[in-house]
């Protein structure tokens, strides 16, 4: 699961050069805005999981935070997606959908206590 973790955290690459992107080509700041969300929800995961190595989904403190950003982030994607066409919002949705599995199945009481 770790290599995944890690994996997930590349993503801030390609977040990175379209936030540059963004500011360069004249795009409407929302569109860093809701990068820059999905950084800092990457920074806090980084953190929480690799730095720190806190059991953060038992302490609601800490807790709250990251799903603050999660959710957020995901409210940003599905804008910009529905907002350029309904094949990309699409897309997103399928992927949400996986994403929600995928966090259904790994963070089961089944899958943590292996």
């Amino acid at each position: 699961m770790k290599i995944f973790g890690r994996a997930y955290l590349l993503l801030s690459l390609p977040a990175l050069y379209l936030i540059y992107a963004a500011f360069t080509q004249g795009k409407p700041s929302k569109y860093a805005i809701f990068l820059m969300i999905f950084l800092a929800f990457l920074s806090i995961d980084f953190l929480y999981d690799f730095v720190f190595k806190v059991s953060f989904r038992k302490i609601w403190i800490l807790l709250v935070p990251y799903l603050t950003l999660y959710w957020s982030m995901n409210y940003g994607f599905f804008v910009m997606a529905w907002k350029n066409s309904r094949v990309q919002g699409s897309i997103i949705v399928g992927l949400f959908i996986m994403q929600l599995t995928s966090n259904i199945l790994s963070h089961s009481k089944k899958s943590l206590s292996v």
